[in-house]
């Protein structure tokens, strides 16, 4: 199982980022290890 939170912020017309956040339940479906969270950063440069 995963949840997941996600939200994309335009900083200006060529830069975007976007922080991640995922909540795994059960990882690799065995309910006897710990559930994982995971961080990220997304990001978006244009030329």
């Amino acid at each position: 199982k995963l949840a997941e939170l996600y939200y994309k912020v335009q900083v200006n017309e060529q830069i975007g980022i976007a922080p991640v956040v995922q909540y795994l339940i059960d990882p690799l479906g065995d309910s006897s290890r710990d559930d994982v969270v995971a961080l990220g950063l997304r990001s978006l440069i244009s030329f």
